[in-house]
């Protein structure tokens, strides 16, 4: 049986007109045929339609302007299980060959990878992080609006091809992920990129962004290659790009003036060399100084407030609080 079979045609399109029947019908084939490609992409079409029935009976045909609200109307735990149920067959399709899908798609049309879309949204949106567990990868706008947060600005100063290309791009980690906060873009000609929080939790359901937990910060370029912000991205002038860099500098050079911890000074000197684009941006890991602590929490005599606000990190706790 291969891809150009009549019977995997109607096999298809039985899975797309009436996807209980095309599923019974899979599920009498042996394991070595249930497991081609191509009879898992017809399975795939069947739970897709089953996970999108409710939904399109609705009269809904995207989910641009959609709530979570508005998605839990048309998507019951018996739609998002089938969501979950397609997204777990196209993951063994991409295991057994992870150019089939792509090469389904023709002449630009992209529909295979746009299916997957279809019903990673609304999984993704109703059920945080699940999508990522199951496929490895998820995308940025899989997250929805109300989870991707940005530095004020940004959308302004980054290049709008940029933003389309990384937001709708695939994104792999190995911490899943339930929110993000896009930083900065940097880069030049067409080596662009956006720097990226990962959170842990969706920040709208902790007190502030940094209760989410942080997570990798990441250089995603517009090409689609990911580096972790400790790997690259090799742009020393990341910073002048940042939309808020004279806030944020004046705020470091002012802390400077008043911080004797030499871990903390030397942060501190790095984050001004990168906000005027003579270095790579600090790391949170260099001014934790766990050392310095004493038993209840304070450092240096001055006061447990003090130590946590600068163990956790001047530069993202600068950032995140121009959000609110």
């Amino acid at each position: 049986m291969n891809d150009n079979d009549d019977a995997v045609s109607d096999l298809i399109r039985l899975c797309e007109e009436s996807p209980l029947d095309g599923l019974n019908a899979i599920a009498m084939f042996d394991d070595e045929l249930a497991q081609k490609p191509v009879i898992l992409f017809a399975k795939f079409t069947a739970q897709r339609r089953l996970a999108l029935a409710r939904f399109f009976s609705h009269g809904h045909t995207g989910y641009e302007n959609l709530s979570r609200e508005e998605l839990h109307k048309t998507f019951t735990s018996a739609e998002l299980e089938q969501a979950h149920a397609a997204l777990v067959t196209v993951a063994a399709i991409e295991r057994i060959d992870p150019n089939y899908l792509p090469a389904l798609n023709t002449g630009g049309d992209q529909w295979a990878l746009s299916s997957i879309d279809s019903v990673a949204i609304p999984l993704e949106r109703l059920r945080p992080g699940s999508v990522q567990q199951i496929l490895g990868w998820t995308k940025p706008n899989y997250l929805g609006t109300d989870r991707i947060g940005f530095v004020p600005g940004l959308l302004d100063a980054a290049p709008p091809e940029l933003l389309r290309k990384v937001l709708n791009g695939r994104v792999s980690s190995p911490e899943v992920f339930k929110s993000i906060i896009v930083l900065s873009w940097g880069g030049t000609g067409d080596d662009l990129y956006l720097t990226i929080q990962l959170l842990k939790e969706d920040y709208n359901s902790t007190p502030t962004v940094g209760d989410a937990g942080m997570l990798s910060t990441l250089h995603i370029y517009e090409n689609g290659r990911t580096e972790r912000s400790e790997d690259g991205p090799g742009d020393d002038q990341e910073g002048l790009h940042h939309p808020n860099r004279e806030h944020l500098l004046s705020e470091a050079e002012m802390l400077l003036r008043y911080e004797n911890d030499p871990g903390r000074r030397k942060y501190l000197e790095q984050m001004v060399e990168w906000l005027n684009g003579r270095g790579p941006r600090p790391e949170q890991r260099q001014i934790e100084s766990p050392g310095d602590e004493s038993d209840d929490g304070s450092s240096d005599g001055n006061g447990p407030a003090a130590w946590q606000w600068i163990a956790g990190g001047i530069l993202v706790l600068c950032l995140l609080s121009l959000l609110f």
